[in-house]
């Protein structure tokens, strides 16, 4: 009669060293997937951060680029006032330029007047500072303010101060007004805007600024052609 097979297991010590080496590689793996998950978290941050940068850089870009000459039926004066200094400044900027948007809703054209400042009425929502407003007026044809064809945006809700210098060529200028310059617009400007946290860097754009005329709107447009000359 044939003795019945025998099987051979696990001894407890090839128990142990199999579950050694198991959590040895799940704590690996656990390692790795957290890791990734700070990193993830860091460049979220990071970018989350660098938002509200970039939209400040690129919102006063574009308005200084679409900036116009003073003179014209619906330009006007380019201007700057100075008050306070460094992180302290509270400036005020002025001028009209051609960044505006046409929308289906509005009567308007492009030609926009656009003025940043520091809005004090408008703390911001953690820490000290202020919002970074830019101010757009649409309706560009009556003598007195329109509140419909006005409009305000923060365009950074914490800040604690807004400079502003205009370049004659020469040298950086802490005020302007074209109409004490010939109707001129400064050669270039430059803008820094301080964020309201101390451990970020200030933002600052520094652009060009076309000084000749050019034909931009109605009564602005090359002799023989309509108000809708191109730009």
């Amino acid at each position: 009669m044939r003795a019945p097979r025998r099987y051979r297991g696990f001894t407890l010590i090839e128990m142990i060293l199999a579950m050694v080496v198991a959590a040895m590689l799940l704590a690996a793996v656990v390692s790795s997937l957290f890791g990734a998950v700070r990193l993830r978290r860091t460049a979220l941050e990071a970018r989350e951060a660098a938002l509200p940068r970039h939209h400040v850089e690129q919102r006063l870009a574009r308005d200084l680029v679409g900036a116009v000459s003073p003179t014209g039926l619906l330009n006007g004066p380019f201007l700057v006032l100075s008050s306070g200094s460094g992180e302290d400044a509270r400036d005020i900027i002025e001028f009209h330029t051609t960044s505006g948007v046409i929308e289906e809703d509005t009567p308007w054209g492009d030609m926009r007047r656009v003025e940043f400042f520091i809005d004090e009425d408008r703390p911001a929502e953690e820490g000290e500072g202020f919002a970074l407003v830019r101010r757009e007026t649409f309706n560009l044809l009556p003598s007195t303010e329109d509140e419909t064809g006005r409009r305000d945006t923060v365009v950074l809700a914490g800040a604690r101060g807004f400079s502003v210098e205009c370049h004659d060529g020469t040298s950086w200028l802490e005020s302007w007004d074209s109409a004490t310059v010939d109707n001129a617009n400064p050669s270039a400007v430059r803008l820094t805007v301080y964020p309201q946290s101390e451990d970020v860097a200030p933002i600052v754009v520094v652009r060009r600024i076309l000084v000749q005329p050019r034909p931009t709107a109605v009564g602005a447009a090359p002799a023989g052609l309509g108000g809708g000359g191109a730009r």
